[in-house]
């Protein structure tokens, strides 16, 4: 499966949902970002870090050269533009991406980029059914129509893309933690608990009150990702049925 995640406006979650939905999910995944700023939550090991206007040398592997793995492709903000153009000189393109994820807030600025977004893919002659929109930073207490009532709407009157209200991730405080951390959920999730417990102990025993801080700020870390995991699985299963 070859996904883009992209959209024209920034803060509305493309690493989240592409380093810790689609990345632990599509196991063995090859990893490209396009990014000139805020690429410090990958590592140099795990993804790609291209500009914009390079593309072309990525085009090979988008046509079918690559691996034959999994591939995401995570496009920030600051070279969407020139991504979109410079994909729209191969015509067609599209055809050989599976799917084209973007990631919305609340926020109207956001979703007045979104609307942008969709209509250029749609421009570019890409079928409503490969644009799926994830919803994110969501408020947990409201219904997604809700929180997303003028997405709904827009979506009623264009039908230019696939939105499942299932499909959204809710304000968690797990995510502010990790940025800039490198840091994965996986990684948290297999941090014992037990481990912690007897940290901790230890540390009280030792009267050592700023070692159990921080060791109690990283089980709760450890324990939001139980949560946080078990919702992006159901969110990835529903993004892509």
């Amino acid at each position: 499966m070859q996904v883009i995640v992209l959209n024209y406006s920034g803060n509305v979650g493309k690493t989240t949902v592409s380093r810790h939905l689609l990345q632990p999910r599509l196991k063995g995944a090859e990893f490209y970002t396009f990014e000139s700023v805020n690429a410090d939550d990958y590592s140099d090991d795990e993804v790609t870090t291209l500009r914009g206007k390079q593309l072309d040398t990525l085009m090979p592997t988008l046509l079918g050269a690559g691996s034959g793995n999994d591939l995401v492709v995570d496009v920030g903000a600051s070279n969407a533009e020139v991504f979109v153009q410079r994909f729209s000189t191969y015509k067609s393109a599209h055809e050989f991406i599976d799917f084209f994820v973007i990631p919305v807030t609340p926020d109207p600025k956001q979703l007045k980029d979104t609307k942008l977004t969709i209509e250029t893919l749609e421009a570019l002659g890409v079928p409503a059914e490969k644009i799926r929109v994830v919803m994110n930073k969501s408020d947990a207490e409201l219904s997604a129509e809700e929180d997303f009532s003028n997405l709904f709407k827009y979506h009623r009157d264009h039908k230019s893309f696939v939105l499942n209200k299932a499909a959204r991730i809710t304000n968690n405080e797990l995510f502010p933690m990790l940025i800039g951390t490198q840091v994965t959920i996986p990684e948290l999730l297999e941090q014992s608990i037990a481990d912690f417990k007897a940290k901790i102990r230890a540390a009280k025993d030792a009267k050592d009150s700023k070692q159990q801080t921080v060791l109690a700020q990283q089980l709760g870390a450890r324990l939001l990702a139980a949560t946080v995991s078990e919702q992006l699985d159901a969110v990835f299963a529903v993004l892509f049925k």
